[in-house]
């Protein structure tokens, strides 16, 4: 295999997530051994701030070994992700592909042992490396002397399947925690849009993947078909949406044609974002307290409407951004998760008016039957 096959089999990003929206995890099909950093970028995006190595205790504490500096390999458990195990009592083996699976349980070569890494309670094995990772591919996992599993998150970098569905780790020499990078940038991505990350040379690109705390975010306003007296606000959080259309008619009737409008992107202020959650990964937008967050951080869409629409029914059409991780379809009708009352699972929605659901005081209030008067049936 010639140098110029071997660095484009190099050059390839596997895929990459957004996990804030200025902050993410890049996975390369191998480890990078240049002294320089892989030369990665959005495409037509915000240039990097920072993009780093996953530290070595976050790699290993997601796929369940690390490789040191000398040449051992370390397999590695965080005591605190197994609060069942009692390591007073608990004896925990290593087995895997190398060693037997089953022959491993009880056996002391392959017993892990209490130890601290950081301020982590861990048990750790370890090892001469080479034999280990030659050849590639070696699955283990990690199990008590009373044969329970442990198991393994299908979204660890490591993670593979076999065909009976068991999951578990794998060891591979080329994908030793160099593989995974994590990047921030000098301002958030407009969430509206789908974003690729490419190479500034020549280089596999990949599209951008919404993860992790990114689905934590959310709005602390009253969303829904909220009437107040003589108006109605129609309000939607969409924060992926380049554009919300609302659909309201009074009857359901065929022939009536519903009225249309298209919603605006509410401007939040920036303490409406949850500070707990995205916290310091954002200090260009916390450094703006007091004002508008850009455009692509208004995540609430509403229109106001002059007249109280108790009991008409309502859907939305929303568009947003194209690409493999995106499945908005500008045509579908969208039933409002926060419909006070819906004709049905698929909508639509029916305005309501909590004041006219309040009981009127000329009517007798509801007495409970006595027991020998109910009618009970199991459906």
């Amino acid at each position: 295999m010639g140098p110029a096959t071997m660095q484009h089999r190099t050059r390839r990003i596997i895929q990459a997530f957004l996990e804030t929206p200025n902050t993410g995890t890049i996975e390369l099909v191998r480890d990078w051994r240049a002294r320089e950093k892989p030369d990665i970028r959005i495409v037509d995006g915000p240039a990097f701030s920072t993009l780093e190595l996953i530290p070595d205790e976050e790699f290993a504490r997601g796929c369940g070994h690390f490789i040191g500096a000398r040449g051992q390999l370390l397999f590695i458990l965080f005591l605190d992700d197994h609060p069942e195990l009692d390591t007073s009592v608990d004896r925990l083996f290593v087995a895997g592909d190398f060693n037997g699976w089953q022959a491993a349980i009880g056996n002391p070569a392959w017993e892990l042992f209490p130890a601290f890494l950081g301020k982590h309670s861990v048990m750790i094995w370890s090892g001469d490396a080479d034999p280990l990772l030659n050849p590639s591919g070696h699955r283990f996992k990690f199990v008590t002397q009373e044969h329970k599993w442990l198991p393994v998150p299908p979204t660890a970098w490591n993670a593979v399947r076999d065909s009976q569905g068991n999951v578990n780790h794998r060891l591979d020499g080329e994908r030793t925690g160099h593989h995974l990078y994590r990047f921030s940038l000098a301002s958030a991505l407009d969430l509206s849009r789908s974003w690729v990350l490419g190479w500034e040379k020549e280089g596999e690109g990949v599209h951008l993947r919404p993860a992790g705390t990114f689905f934590g975010l959310h709005s602390d306003l009253a969303l829904g078909a909220l009437v107040r007296h003589d108006e109605t606000i129609f309000r939607i959080f969409a924060p992926r949406a380049s554009k919300v259309e609302l659909f309201i008619s009074p009857s359901l009737e065929a022939g009536t044609e519903p009225h249309r409008y298209v919603l605006t992107r509410r401007a939040e202020p920036v303490d409406r974002l949850r500070e707990g959650l995205l916290g310091d990964l954002l200090p260009s937008v916390k450094s703006a307290r007091g004002t508008h967050t850009p455009s692509n951080w208004q995540g609430v869409w509403e229109v106001t409407l002059d007249q109280n629409l108790n009991g008409w029914f309502y859907w939305y059409q929303i568009d947003g951004p194209t690409g493999p991780f995106s499945l908005f379809n500008k045509h579908h009708r969208i039933l409002d998760p926060y419909a006070a009352a819906a004709v049905g699972p698929k909508g639509p929605g029916i305005v309501i008016d909590p004041m006219g659901c309040q009981r009127q005081p000329h009517k007798p209030a509801f007495k409970t039957p006595d027991w020998q008067d109910l009618v009970m049936a199991e459906a």
